[in-house]
């Protein structure tokens, strides 16, 4: 129960956007839950099923593509590193409680290859992986210009429709990219906050994080925005609450709560 989308653009950078909804054990939903990372150079990486579990696969993955210091000019490429994770991943999976493995676990990464380019041109090629319980054996999307959805969420029509103009060659891309780098990922994100506004569904929050990036930079945001309604003498104020960015933390939030914070999902 998330939406998470993975894009890869035509200009070199990629984009990962989460929404921040989770599901106690006892059905209950808080928006605490921050589900998509950083995770090394060029490669970003969120997850949608159990808190427990996505959390540990985030953590492993990021260890993995830790490089030692003398190597701060390198970077994995992503292909490779999905290939290599998929072992770990499987293990983690199977080691989990039965509880949390009944929830199941997916994971989308979205790198940028530290060498390969499109065509002729300097553009860097983007990849968009996508990893599913119990095998995480990666999916490959293999066009220059992809979006992979992953949750619930993909499974909304309304939801997937709301992505396809931004998919247009002839128009959006490059319109939306001559205002500055990010722009397309902004649009992204502000067409997922229409649609889950206009058809809201459980489990998926209208609260998102923004993950834009290119080779030798991050942008993070989110899409917090303030409302000006006809008659109302105030805005309206959209803003991220605080969220938990590690397990440890996610326990901390439950129990101040009186919460249990096993078989929660996202």
């Amino acid at each position: 129960m998330t939406w998470i989308v993975g894009a890869a653009s035509l200009f070199g950078y990629g984009t990962l956007i989460s929404d921040v909804q989770m599901t106690w054990k006892d059905g209950r939903q808080a928006d605490i839950l921050q589900k998509a990372y950083p995770l090394g150079r060029f490669i970003v990486g969120g997850f949608s099923g159990s808190v427990y579990i996505g959390f540990r696969l985030m953590d492993s993955f990021r260890k993995m593509l830790e490089l030692p210091l003398q190597s701060s000019t390198h970077a994995w490429c992503p292909n490779q590193a999905a290939k290599e994770w998929t072992q770990i991943a499987r293990a983690i999976f199977e080691s989990a409680p039965d509880a949390e493995r009944k929830l199941g676990a997916r994971f989308l990464i979205v790198g940028i290859s530290p060498t390969d380019t499109i065509s002729e041109t300097d553009i860097p090629v983007v990849q968009v992986i996508r990893f599913s319980s119990p095998d995480f054996l990666p999916g490959f999307f293999r066009k220059s210009m992809a979006i992979c959805n992953i949750g619930s969420g993909s499974k909304i029509t309304s939801y997937k429709n709301s992505l396809r103009p931004l998919l247009d060659f002839r128009t959006s891309p490059v319109n939306i990219e001559v205002a500055g780098m990010g722009w397309w990922a902004k649009n992204l994100a502000q067409s997922m906050t229409r649609a889950i506004i206009e058809n809201p569904q459980s489990g998926i929050s209208r609260h998102l994080n923004v993950l834009a990036f290119m080779r030798g930079s991050i942008l993070q945001t989110n899409n917090d925005e303030i409302i000006f309604h006809p008659n109302f003498s105030s805005p309206e104020v959209i803003q991220m609450p605080r969220l938990a960015t590690s397990y440890s933390e996610f326990q901390l939030m439950a129990a101040a709560t009186d919460i249990e914070s096993t078989a929660a999902s996202c």
